[in-house]
C-alpha cells in the first residue's frame, strides 16, 4: 500500500509540474525577445559550476540561430563538440521554462528590460546537496546583420 501511495504521489507531481503554466515575467520576457526577431548576434557568456567551463568568461557568437562559435576571453575557440554544453538565447529560455517546471529550491533570474533577454539565471536544485547550484550570467549582447 505504501508503494502505491508513494507512487501515486511521484505521478502526481510529474504531471502538475508537466502542465503547471510558466511565470508571467518569463513568457513575457520570451515575448519581448522574439518581438526582436535577432538571428546573428553576440553576447558574453559565463556559467558558475562545478564544471569544466566554470568560472571562465566567454562570447558566444550565434548566426541563423545556431552557435557558431565561442571564444574565452584569450580569444582561444571552444571545441565545437562542446556546443552541446552551452546556449542561444532562444535555448537560453528553453533551460528557463524547464527549470521553472522542476520548481529547485533556490532559483532567481533576471532579463534585459530592452530586448527580454536573460541576463542572470541562479539555480540550486536542492538545499541539502552540495555543489549542485549553478548560475549563468549573460550581457554585452551585440547584434549583427
Amino acid at each position: 500500500m505504501k508503494i502505491r501511495v508513494a507512487a501515486f504521489c511521484l505521478l502526481a507531481i510529474a504531471c502538475s509540474q508537466s502542465t503547471a503554466p510558466l511565470p508571467a515575467d518569463i513568457s513575457n520576457a520570451r515575448t519581448l525577445w522574439e518581438q526582436s526577431v535577432f538571428e546573428n548576434y553576440l553576447f558574453d557568456f559565463r556559467q558558475d559550476c562545478n564544471c569544466i567551463y566554470g568560472g571562465i568568461p566567454l562570447t558566444v557568437l550565434v548566426i541563423n540561430n545556431k552557435i557558431e562559435s565561442i571564444t574565452d576571453s584569450n580569444n582561444v575557440s571552444i571545441d565545437s563538440t562542446e556546443y552541446k554544453w552551452f546556449y542561444t538565447i532562444d535555448g537560453l529560455f528553453d533551460r528557463l521554462e524547464a527549470l521553472s517546471r522542476e520548481h529547485p529550491a533556490k532559483f532567481d533570474y533576471s532579463f534585459d528590460v530592452d530586448y527580454g533577454y536573460p541576463r542572470s539565471i541562479y539555480v540550486d536544485p536542492s538545499l541539502q546537496l552540495a555543489d549542485d547550484e549553478f548560475a549563468y550570467t549573460i550581457g554585452n549582447l551585440r547584434v549583427g546583420k
